[in-house]
């Protein structure tokens, strides 16, 4: 199981909701909805156990998205 603590999201508006993907950004999955932060989220298993890196996805409220590639 990985985990990611998310600390801090500039020009976004609470709540968001989480999306984890590929390093592409395709095949996501749904990841939870942040309402506070710090907050610290579980990437699905077992896609995202033995991946080198993958694509976290942030969408606020306002539609406003963001989209980064992380090493794991």
């Amino acid at each position: 199981m990985t985990q990611v603590t998310i600390n801090s999201v500039s020009g976004f508006t609470l709540p968001f909701s989480g999306v984890a993907c590929d390093v592409y950004g395709n095949q996501c999955q749904s990841v939870g909805v942040i309402s506070s932060l710090p907050d610290t989220i579980t990437l699905p298993s077992p896609e995202f156990d033995a991946a080198p890196a993958f694509g976290l996805k942030l969408i606020d409220v306002n539609g406003c998205e963001i989209f980064e590639v992380l090493q794991c």
